[in-house]
């Protein structure tokens, strides 16, 4: 699979391991995987024996997997986000074993990295209120970068409405390939264009751990398409 954003180091000591396994065994939390074909799941560990992890997969899930596929899983535990890059040992309809093995990924700020949405991707962010008010409902805005935390977006002139540092607004993020997100954020900063355009610089707030890690792998896809391996 495709090497991962420099963001991400390899945890290469064994007790750093060790304690990564004892966290999903007593954790198990929820973890997003995906394929080489671009394919999510949604799973959840369900134990950790012999090094290697045994993971619920969520239906409905995009297809069945199989042994011997590459797969790129995202998790959080306590001290950050991870991503384990493995290949399934075995598989069933709704179970799956992979090792945890020596391709273990920590993003090292805990600011998720940002990067710049390719030219001509298929996203947007569509309000559905903004403030205590729906003036700018329907109001469509075009993020130009994106993490897992937040996003750049340009901000609409015909919204008729004029947007403020710490006003809050939601919306539906559509992602590429037709995935959404229903999302709260907080306007953090108003970044003024020479063109007279306003981009404004979003705060997403009480994500789930499954959207962050949707998003994180969008990034992780933007970045690929980018600076292809």
């Amino acid at each position: 699979m495709s090497k991962l954003p420099s963001e991400f180091q390899p945890v290469s000591f064994q007790k750093e391991l060790e304690k990564i396994l004892k966290e999903l065994d007593s954790r198990l939390p929820a973890v997003t995987a995906m394929a080489s074909d671009k394919s999510t799941f949604q799973m959840t560990v369900h134990h950790v024996q012999d090094d290697v992890l045994y993971l619920n997969v969520a239906s409905p899930s995009p297809r069945e997997l199989k042994a011997g596929e590459r797969l790129q899983l995202a998790f959080g535990l306590n001290d950050g986000q991870y991503v384990l890059a493995t290949t399934v040992n075995s598989a069933t309809r709704d179970r799956i074993a992979v090792p945890l093995g020596s391709e273990v990924y920590r993003l090292q700020r805990r600011s998720n990295f940002r990067t710049p949405v390719p030219s001509g991707t298929k996203i947007s962010f569509k309000l559905s209120s903004f403030k205590t008010s729906t003036a700018a409902s329907g109001s469509v805005l075009m993020p130009v970068d994106l993490s897992a935390g937040g996003t750049r977006a340009t901000w609409p002139a015909q919204s008729g409405v004029k947007p403020a540092e710490g006003d809050s607004l939601t919306g539906v993020m559509t992602l590429p390939g037709g995935r959404s997100l229903e999302l709260f954020g907080v306007i953090r900063k108003l970044y003024p264009q020479k063109d007279g355009s306003l981009q404004i610089g979003i705060e997403f707030q009480n994500l789930s751990i499954r959207d962050e890690q949707t998003l994180l792998f969008v990034c992780m896809e933007f970045h690929r398409a980018m600076a292809p391996v």
